[in-house]
Parts: C-alpha cells; structure tokens; sequence
C-alpha cells in the first residue's frame, strides 16, 4: 500500500488542491495564508492520519508487476488482433479499425515494458491503483479475446459475400450497432434452410401436366372423393375426376360419370370386397392391387387390373384392361394342358380329374372307374400311311370317344396311341360293364378316312374306385395290368382288374 510521510509530498498535494481555487476569487495576500495553513495541515495533521490509514508502503519492485502485466496482455492482444486480421482476409468489413487497434496496443505494450525494466520510484498511491486497475483489464481482454474473435470471423464467413465487398471498399461506413451485436453472441450450429415450399403457380402446373398424362395414357384413371355419414364412416365413394379412357371403359360420358356415387353407377363390380378394399385403402394408405374378371354389362372389358392408391383425402385408381392379356395366358395354359391335335385334356390334367371324380364318389357314395384304352397295331398303320391318315385316324378315334361317354365324363389322350376315360357317379358295377361294351363296339367299327376304309382294333382295362382300388395311383396301375391283360387276350378286348385274381383278372367281353 502507498503511504506519505514527507513534508515535501504533502506540500505538492496541497498546492494542487490550491490551484484549483480561481486566482481572481483570492488576493496575494489570502494566498500566501492559505498557503501557510495547509502547509502546517499537511505537515502535523494530515501526513500521520495518511501515513496510518494507508498501511505499510509498497516496496519499490511491486510498481513494476502491473507494467510487466499490461505490457504482456498488451502484447498479446496485438496478436490474437494480428492473427484475426490475417484469418479474417476479405471478409472483414472494418479491417483497418482492427489494423489501428492493433498497433495502438503494441505500442502501449512497448511502453509498459519499458516502464518495467527502467528505474522508478512510485510515490503516488492512486497512481498505483490505477495501474493495477488496467493491468486486470488488460488480462481480461488478453483472455477472452481469442474466444470471442473466432465467433465474430464465424458470422463474418456466413455474412452474403456482396456485403463483405461493399465494406471493404467503404472501409469508413459504420456497422450498424445490431450487427455488432450479433457478431459477439455465441454462434449456435446453423441449421439448414427450409426446402422452398412450391407456389400455387407451380402447383397449378404440375396439376396440368398431370391432367395432360393422364390424358394420354392407355389406362383408365379415376380420382374418388370419399362420402361419409354423420359418423365419420365411409359409406360410399364420389367420382370426382376421370380421363377419357375411362369414359370409354364404362360407356357413358364425362358429364354422366363426375359427381354420380360409385355404388349407383356400377353397382358394385364383380371384384369381390372391392368397396371394403377402397375403403381400407383410403384408412391405411397402403395400395391394393388385383386382377378379376368383369361381368358387367356395362363396362367395356372382361378382366380389369386396378391399382389403388390414396391421394389426400381420396383415392386414385388406375383400371388397366387386360383381357387380351388373360385370352392369351388362358390360350397359353390351355395349349400345355390340351392335345394341339384333337383338343382333349393331356397328362396334365390327369391327375386332377380323377382326384375330382374320386371327391364326387365319396360326397355321393358312388364310384369311379378308369379305363386305360389302347389302339392296337397303330404304329403299322402309320408305317403303311403317311403321317396326315395317322392324325386324322386319331380325331376321328376321340370324336367317337366323346359321342361314347356322358358330358360329365372326362376323356384324356395319354399318349400317341392311348386314351383315359375316368367316369364318374357310377352306382353298379354293371354300367361298368355296359360301358366297356359300348366303347369297344364304337371303336371296333371300320374308319373312313381320305377314301380309304381303315379298321381299328382296341384293347381296354379298368379298374373302379372303391372297389378294386383306394387311391389315384391304385387306379392307374388297376387299368393298365387290365389292359394289359386283355391285349393279351386278343384284340378288342376289355377286363376288370380285381385285386384278389391280380394274375387272372376278370373277363368281361370278347
């Protein structure tokens, strides 16, 4: 702490105090008096109350710790503002306030550091004060300087580089206060902007070229608008928007078609639960696609593809018609399970006409029997003819096969030479025995063909469910050791397998 204890210092301090009284207020002789008194006032009364309250006095090498502070802070002020003029490049706008700035500090800096290293002999305790007072400023600035510069350089990159470059060419306009402001708090992450949202302009351009494809498209395209009760409840659907293939789909014009309820203008179409899917549609929003045949008198069209997607508070539906598409699948399927020659079933569809007449005879108790019909000495008719008697030996063979049997029965071409009849409803095993009868007889009879009289000879097996066999592949095997059996006997021959004489089965005709 400072502390006076000389007459000569309480002198200096009372003639300031004087001279702060005006000269025009005081003749000499008041001065000279006055003078006196506060001189004998500094000297008994003052100096001993100063020299006790101030304490014990500063040794002479504490003055220079502020000095060696401030220079060192100033110091490196000057360099944090160096390094952030630098850093900052153009996109300071005020750069040469920070350039005076900085070589005002530096100088200061040199100066207190001189102040430091040259002899000195403090006497004045304000003064003291004082310098401690700016050595903790100049702390401070040194510290938080370098934290606060990086935020400011930080607004200045996100500054539009327009304003940058009017500043640096007015490098005397002033930054507005708010600015400034900005530039001091803390920089958060900034945060990306907003996707621009499109206006109605563009919205009503995009509506049109949707329209304009829709237009265009070779499907059929309707927007439903839901209508509900006082509940809530969807309990119908609105058209509110279709495309002129759909006007050709259901045959009626625009006019007849937008604002009419769904149910009243189709009645709900063959597509089974199609309302409800509609609906569900437009409650979860996950599309629903399906394919059904039409039966609509209607509607333009027999198998129909929708495509149900929810729009808003609606649904689209795009209708696709793809009759062509099924006649040719359906032509495809029929084509690998038919004979290309005469048009019957081929092995393909063995198996599930049995399995069917077999469900038949357990729901009716009846029964079932197979026969395994074989032509005899074919392959030496196709030797002697060419290929072209052959095909016309073979539909004449099933058409009189077909005329043979009942409408319910099933005739198959099993081979080139083989054909399966599978009856079914068979209630005694005589009209096993009747039919058998009637097919060799049909069959046994001379072909004409290209003006030719061919004679064809047969040889027939069957076997009967429940009786002779339990399964489909016990069918099958019953009538072909039959067949067997009876090419064996001779030609135009037919035999009943029965399990109990497997070696010697039954002969029922010649």
């Amino acid at each position: 702490m400072l502390c006076i204890t000389s007459d000569e210092t309480s002198m200096q301090l009372f003639v300031s105090l004087l001279s702060l009284v005006p000269a025009s207020a005081l003749s000499s002789t008041a001065i000279i008096r006055w003078q006196e008194t506060l001189l004998y006032a500094s000297s008994h009364l003052l100096s001993p109350h100063v020299s006790s309250c101030l304490g014990v006095i500063r040794p002479p090498a504490l003055s220079r710790v502020p000095d060696v502070v401030i220079g060192l802070s100033c110091l490196a002020i000057a360099a944090t503002l160096i390094s952030f003029i630098i850093g900052a490049g153009k996109l300071l706008p005020f750069r040469y306030p920070f350039i005076v700035l900085a070589i005002v500090v530096t100088i200061c800096g040199f100066t207190h550091m001189t102040a430091a290293v040259l002899p000195e002999d403090p006497n004045v305790w304000l003064a003291a004060y004082l310098s401690f007072l700016a050595a903790l400023l100049a702390l401070i600035t040194a510290c938080l300087l370098p934290f606060v510069l990086p935020s400011v350089l930080t607004v200045l990159r996100g500054m539009p580089q327009a304003t940058a470059a009017e500043s640096q060419s007015s490098p005397l306009s002033i930054t507005p206060v708010s600015t400034l402001l900005a530039m001091i708090q803390p920089v958060s992450t900034p945060q990306p902007p907003p996707p621009p949202q499109p206006g109605a302009a563009f919205a009503q351009q995009d509506d049109a070229r949707l329209l304009a494809a829709t237009e265009t498209s070779l499907d059929s395209f309707f927007i439903f608008e839901p209508l509900r009760d006082s509940d809530g409840k969807v309990i119908d659907f609105i058209f509110k928007w279709l495309n002129h293939n759909g006007e050709e789909l259901l045959q009626k014009s625009r006019a007849e078609i937008l604002s009419a309820r769904f149910s009243e203008l189709l009645s709900i179409d063959a597509a089974p639960n199609s309302f409800d899917q509609y609906r569900l549609v437009l409650l979860t929003g996950k599309p629903y696609i399906h394919e059904f045949p039409l039966k609509e008198n209607d509607v333009h069209g027999t198998w129909m593809r929708h495509h149900v997607v929810k729009l808003e508070d609606g649904i689209a539906i795009t209708v696709t018609d793809i009759t062509e598409r099924k006649h040719s699948e359906q032509y495809l399927l029929h084509l690998s399970q038919h004979d290309a020659l005469t048009g019957l079933p081929t092995r393909a569809l063995l198996d599930d006409r049995i399995l069917q007449a077999i469900a038949r005879a357990n729901r009716n108790r009846s029964k079932v029997a197979v026969f395994l019909i074989n032509l005899d000495s074919f392959q030496q008719l196709g030797e002697v003819y060419d290929s072209n008697v052959g095909d016309q030996l073979i539909i004449a063979v099933a058409s009189r096969l077909r005329a043979a049997i009942r409408s319910t029965d099933s005739i198959i071409r099993l081979g080139a030479d083989e054909f399966v009849i599978v009856m079914s409803d068979i209630a005694l095993v005589i009209d096993i025995r009747r039919a058998a009868a009637t097919l060799v007889a049909v069959l046994q009879t001379p072909l004409a063909v290209d003006d030719r009289t061919i004679q064809i000879n047969c040889s027939i097996g069957a076997s009967v469910y429940p009786d002779t066999a339990a399964t489909l592949q016990d069918l099958l095997i019953g009538a072909d050791v039959a067949m067997s059996r009876a090419k064996f006997q001779g030609k135009n021959k037919y035999v009943l397998f029965t399990p109990a004489s497997q070696d010697e089965p039954e002969q029922l005709a010649g």
